[in-house]
């Protein structure tokens, strides 16, 4: 049986055209009023405008037919688009700290404002290069530019200018706004040295808008709605060292399609059936609990933490048929995560400090318009994470450690979804591999007002992959090794 792995060898494939432009510009703002002891307002704002373009190449095809032994050919694709994004941010909070008889509380109440304004656009591109293949797709046999042969073997010259692309801006094909005003409170109450309970509610009230053209054809999105969520626990401390808690919290997500997507179906944006309403949806829920408990250890020098959860997210919004057209399914998806997370910190000798973490999970589709898909694991969802680092303070000024990261196997898919399955074979399809990385790092204290710090990752240049596309046409490859030196200073 054959689980299809990415292709590593694969050369630089960059057209001279290629580009990516960004700009940021933020501004925060916070004033903090201490009214009386016990209790503290805080008000931030932050206003912020952002501008990113890209013009870049991309691979697909290359997947290998065991029946004739030999590889497709492998052609160059084009991925572009602009956007400008513009936010402002304001969040209210009361923070108090007070006792009723015996019993203490502390609480957190506020609101938060935000309006999000996203404005998609692209290029007009004009391919003057020379189309020298033909490859199946979705619309037939139809002229492409490989740079392979059938044995992977780069057959073509002057690899950078092949498309000879010229670029244009083009029209904007959504304009997408979302305006939030948000209450909420909670409080954390100390019924005694051994028993505490938290609790809190939120509440969001939304105005959303999205118009989407697509190819000419324009649509306006529009719906509001309220939405409630909350979270409660309790904790215990059976022993003075031994904290024992349980923890329940809600999320949702609107169905508004990403911000960056439009109304393209198969990615994640707006995607309904003609004569149906975004409104007519349910949000996205999200439910989670958490069993868990903390252990100080050899007195208090490490700490051990140990949880089992599950995460349920259903009335997921799904698309039908294959996933590019409108298919009119609402609130159809739902799927689960359930792990075992095991973490430990502290200092194990006066100098040498370390921690660590790992998590093993186990997620499963567990409803979908598609029977077939129930049962099957999540796309690009890796079921066993971990991570350790070392940190060791030679002098009272210069420190440094290193991190190991491992993430497991992950399999391509629709995000949200189902990861592919080839039911022929019965396994799972273009799968992306495990990996570890390590990084170092050292920091060094001038004095009191400078310092400095070097960060080495991925040190033995590993190659790894973070994501694949829903086709397995092409990965998201992982930060090869680099070097980066921060200064900080006080003045």
């Amino acid at each position: 049986m054959t689980v299809y792995g990415p292709w590593d060898d694969v050369p630089n494939y960059t057209q001279s055209e290629d580009f990516l432009n960004t700009n940021v510009d933020t501004f925060t703002g916070r004033l903090f009023i201490t009214p009386f002891d016990g209790f503290t307002i805080v008000n931030s704002t932050r206003y912020g405008e952002t501008s990113n373009g890209y013009v870049l190449t991309g691979l697909r095809g290359g997947a290998y037919d065991p029946d004739t032994d030999m590889f497709a050919p492998v052609t160059l694709s084009t991925h572009q688009g602009n956007q400008d994004v513009e936010y402002l941010v304001n969040q209210f909070n009361i923070l108090g700290e007070f006792d009723t008889g015996s019993i203490g509380h502390n609480i957190v109440a506020g609101t938060e404002y935000s309006n999000l304004k996203v404005t998609n656009g692209t290029y007009d591109l004009t391919t003057n290069g020379a189309t020298n293949c033909v490859t199946d797709g979705r619309g037939g046999p139809s002229p492409a530019y490989c740079i392979t042969d059938e044995n992977r073997n780069v057959n073509v010259t002057d690899i950078h200018n092949i498309l000879q692309r010229e670029i244009a801006i083009g029209s904007v094909d959504s304009a997408w706004k979302v305006e939030t005003l948000s209450v909420y409170l909670m409080d954390t109450v100390d019924i005694n040295p051994w028993l505490s309970v938290h609790g809190g509610v939120r509440v969001d009230a939304f105005n959303y808008s999205n118009t989407v053209d697509s190819r000419g054809t324009v649509t306006d999105y529009r719906y509001k709605d309220t939405l409630w969520n909350g979270h409660a626990g309790i904790g215990i401390k059976p022993l003075e060292d031994i904290y024992v808690y349980f923890n329940w919290g809600s999320a949702k997500n609107i169905n508004g399609g990403e911000s960056d997507l439009g109304g393209n179906c198969g990615y994640g944006g707006i995607c309904v059936d003609d004569g149906t309403d975004i409104g007519d949806g349910r949000p996205e829920s999200s439910t989670s609990y958490e069993f868990g408990v903390k252990a100080d250890l050899f007195e208090d020098k490490l700490l051990l933490t140990a949880a089992a959860f599950q995460i349920t997210k259903s009335d997921v919004f799904e698309s039908a048929g294959t996933g590019y057209e409108a298919g009119g399914s609402l609130n159809t998806g739902e799927n689960r995560v359930r792990g075992i997370e095991l973490g430990l910190v502290g200092n194990i000798t006066p100098k040498l400090s370390g921690q660590a973490s790992v998590t093993f999970m186990e997620s499963e589709i567990t409803g979908s318009n598609n029977a077939d898909k129930i049962g099957r694991r999540l796309s690009n969802f890796s079921n066993t994470q971990a991570t350790a680092q070392l940190r060791y303070q030679a002098t009272e000024a210069f420190a440094f450690g290193g991190t190991a990261t491992y993430k497991g196997e992950m399999f391509t898919g629709q995000p949200d979804a189902a990861a592919g399955y080839d039911s022929a074979l019965e396994v799972y399809t273009y799968r992306i591999p495990d990996y570890w990385t390590f990084d170092a790092f050292a920091s060094y204290k001038v004095n009191e007002n400078l310092a400095a710090r070097v960060n080495l990752t991925n040190v033995s240049n590993e190659d790894y992959y973070l994501a694949g596309y829903r086709s397995g046409h092409f990965l998201y490859k992982g930060d090869e090794r680099r070097a980066t030196l921060t200064l900080t200073g006080r003045f």
